[in-house]
Formats: C-alpha cells, structure tokens, sequence
C-alpha cells in the first residue's frame, strides 16, 4: 500500500505504523519505566529525608537539654566552691576566737551553735537549687 512495505497496521488506533515510529513508541514506553522508578526513588528519598529531619531535630533538643544540664552542674559545682571556702574561712577564724577571747568560751559556744544551726536553716531552705533545676536525671522533653 501507501505507507510501504514494512507498514503494519497498528491495532489501538486501526493506522499504519512504520519501524520509526514503533521505535519511537518503545523508547517513550522505556522512559516511562524510567520516570515510574525515578518518582519511586524520589518518595522513598523523601522519606528518608523527613526520618532524617525528624532524628535532626530530636538530636537538636537532647542537644540543648545536655547544654542546659551540664551548666547548671558547673554553676552548682562554683556554688559549692563558694559554700566550703566560707566554710573554711569560718573554721580558722572560729579557732583563732577560741584562741583570743578564751575567758568568753561559753558566749562564744553559745555564738557558734547559733550561728551552725542559722546556716543549716538558710543552706537547707534559702539556697537550695529548685528540684526541676538541679535534677539532672530528669527525661526533659
């Protein structure tokens, strides 16, 4: 006929088709395949990609938790610096009064329990850290 000798007849449309076109169909039916898989991949990267941004940020929040923790345990490791260098400073200067003002030893005993049982009251109700602040153990979410 009309379109040559190698033209069939093609059975979807009912016209002639030529090995051009045929080859034609088949490499736009392989780029079909192609982008079927390629859009696989795609969904299956982006899902990676938003498990990943979820890790991220949950990596970013225990990250600050551990920032925030471990500044509180140095402002309490110097606040205990503090309390047992006054500590100390208070236990020569008691015994240097021992020492001086031995004729006063009952005024100054009477002195020093006051004064022990004033600091136990205000380091035990006065000082101390909250309990959210200084639990460390503490699962922060």
């Amino acid at each position: 006929g009309i379109m040559g000798v190698n033209a069939t007849i093609d059975e979807e449309t009912g016209h002639g088709s030529t090995p051009a076109i045929q080859q034609v169909k088949g490499e736009i039916q392989h780029s079909m395949v192609v982008m079927r898989e390629n859009m696989r991949a795609m969904a299956v990267r982006e899902s990676q990609l938003l498990n990943l941004d979820e890790k991220s940020a949950a990596l970013e929040g225990a990250s600050t938790n551990f920032q925030r923790g471990a500044k509180r345990l140095y402002q309490h490791q110097v606040w205990q610096r503090y309390k047992l260098f006054a500590a100390l400073v208070s236990t020569i200067i008691w015994a240097a009064c021992v020492v001086m003002f031995r004729q006063h030893l009952k005024a100054l005993l009477m002195f020093t329990a006051v004064s022990a049982v004033t600091a136990f009251l205000a380091n035990h109700y006065l000082w101390q850290p909250s309990a959210n602040g200084m639990n460390l153990d503490e699962a922060q979410t």
